[in-house]
């Protein structure tokens, strides 16, 4: 480049670039533990990024795999997390709703900054590449797995599920492509896309840990009634470590 900006790892990888109005920061302005989030805290352009435990203290699933899809029909109000297995809470009263780690990254062209001190950095085509201000929490977000789409095609055939997301099941995964939502006509499989997570070792699956993608259309069997047919993820799929 000749005038502008560029900054690079010592990898040589392409951090901030001001020649690259495509090439635009991006970072966590919000991030929590719970059982949903407003749906007015993502923006048509943020990434939903999620970590769900399904053993850990709060969830008590006690079980070595689990289901996990973004419901955005369950509440009026609240993106809603929810495994579709789980139809239970401890109160008895039905409840599938689970806690899962979220963090919420925005690019910074998008941010509604506050301040008047920081770095700025613009494309010559006045899209904000990069804003210090738009750092408003201390995590930080490494995109380590992106798996492409029409690949990860796993459902209801455990000999399906060889082509994991990642084997760390304690990755974050952005959750984007799951806000289709749930169909209860279906009992509780999903009409939508979600991911499972295997927190233990399962010989079904090679004996492995991690995360699998799984996407399920609902279709008619005659005295079988409805069953869903796996079908093969429409988008990338994102793995990330947040820290």
């Amino acid at each position: 480049m000749a005038y502008g900006l560029e900054v690079k790892n010592n990898n040589q990888i392409m951090q901030i670039s001001s020649e690259q109005a495509g090439r635009l920061g991006l970072s966590i302005y919000k991030s929590g533990y719970s059982r949903g989030i407003l749906k007015s805290d993502v923006g048509a352009t943020d990434l939903l990024f999620l970590k769900y435990n399904p053993n850990d203290a709060t969830n008590n699933r006690n079980i070595n795999f689990d289901r996990l899809v973004v419901d955005p029909f369950f509440s009026n109000n609240y993106l809603v997390f929810r495994s579709p297995y789980k139809t239970q809470g401890t109160d008895g009263v039905d409840d599938p709703r689970v806690y899962v780690n979220y963090a919420i990254a925005r690019i910074h062209n998008n941010v509604a900054f506050t301040g008047s001190y920081g770095l700025q950095i613009k494309a010559s085509n006045g899209t904000t590449v990069f804003d210090s201000r738009a750092f408003t929490t201390n995590s930080m977000m490494t995109i380590e797995e992106v798996k492409p789409s029409g690949y990860y095609s796993v459902g209801l055939d455990n000999s399906l599920q060889s082509n994991f997301v990642t084997t760390d099941p304690n990755k974050y995964i952005c959750m984007n492509f799951s806000f289709g939502g749930w169909s209860a006509t279906a009992g509780h499989w999903p009409n939508s896309e979600g991911i499972e997570v295997y927190p233990t070792n399962r010989s079904s699956i090679n004996g492995k840990v991690g995360i699998t993608y799984f996407g399920s259309t609902v279709t008619s069997a005659g005295s079988f009634g409805q069953i869903p047919i796996p079908t093969p993820n429409n988008s990338d799929i994102v793995a990330a470590t947040i820290t």
